[in-house]
């Protein structure tokens, strides 16, 4: 009877911990279908930032070509070049009588080869102060003259 007993309890420790057991294989199976679903999701997103970053790269090439942008530039008389040549040499902005001072020539015929430059698509950035006008040549076209030779000066 004893042993009947001892057996019964044995029986009866054993099946807890046999519903201990399986639950937690359960809770083991649920974690490992979570990791499993949480790694699909992970590999996901890692394709998606990789065509990202695919996109990033064509749009940086695509921003890179445009800033190399290409001019079309009719071309220039002698003086007109001349003109050109004391901006392109300029680190600063300067007044119509700074260009006529350099060159030789009068205020009002600098300005008239400043339109002349504009007119024939040189990219030339005039700021106004006081009444007196400034130019410069804008950056980008500037390096690409240094690059390209848009307008031959010989």
């Amino acid at each position: 009877m004893m042993f009947d007993i001892n057996k019964k309890k044995l029986k009866e420790a054993f099946s807890k911990i046999k519903e201990e057991l399986d639950e937690h294989r359960e809770a083991i199976n649920s974690n490992t279908n979570e990791l499993q679903q949480t790694q699909e999701f992970l590999d996901k997103l890692d394709e998606k930032i990789d065509k990202l970053q695919e996109k990033i790269e064509t749009l940086k090439l695509s921003i890179h070509e445009k800033e190399e942008e290409s001019y079309s530039v009719t071309s220039l008389t002698f003086r007109e070049k001349e003109v050109f040549l004391v901006l392109y040499e300029s680190e600063e902005m300067l007044t119509y009588e700074e260009i006529a001072k350099k060159l030789g020539l009068t205020k009002e015929l600098v300005a008239s080869y400043v339109t002349n430059l504009v007119i024939k698509g040189v990219p030339v950035i005039k700021k106004y102060s006081d009444s007196i006008i400034y130019v410069i040549l804008d950056s980008k076209f500037k390096a690409s003259q240094a690059k390209k030779n848009i307008i031959p000066l010989v």
